[in-house]
């Protein structure tokens, strides 16, 4: 679903991790060291993780090597929908300018787990979840915050 030029920009990936090295990092809408950017203009963007082998639950991984501090920017579009853990344990996950994450309803028992060496949510960003409990938190709360 990717056209330029205005047009309709997206990405549907069901059952799938994305590994992120970050050895190349863009500016995205003003935020530097980005290796993951959903921006203005990306009007439809799905992941969903796989619900079983060894990337089970888990929809995006960032750079892991603790010197590696790339992150994660949804800065304008659409709302994106991740459905299992998003996680750059190391990077800034950024939302800000209307740039929307939240886990897809209906998913098939996923909820959205947001992971990042800081969370950062400004000028209309924001992260929401559908779901109903969050392992190991507390059960009943849709959305809990943990360092």
């Amino acid at each position: 679903n990717v056209t330029c030029g205005g047009q309709s920009v997206g990405l549907e990936a069901n059952g799938v991790t994305f590994v992120i090295g970050g050895k190349s990092t863009v500016n995205c809408a003003g935020t530097a060291n980005t290796a993951f950017c959903v921006a203005n203009g990306y009007n439809s963007v799905s992941i969903t993780a796989p619900s079983s082998g060894n990337t089970e639950d888990l929809a995006v991984i960032g750079p892991t090597p603790t010197t590696n501090t790339a992150g994660a920017t949804f800065a304008g579009g659409a709302a994106a929908t991740v459905s299992g853990a998003f996680y750059f344990p190391n990077g800034v996950v950024s939302l800000s300018g209307a740039g929307k994450l939240q886990n897809a309803q209906g998913s098939t028992g996923q909820c959205l787990t947001l992971i990042g060496s800081a969370i950062d949510v400004t000028q209309g960003g924001s992260s929401g979840t559908t779901c109903t409990g969050i392992a190991g938190v507390n059960t009943g709360v849709n959305v809990a915050l943990v360092q």
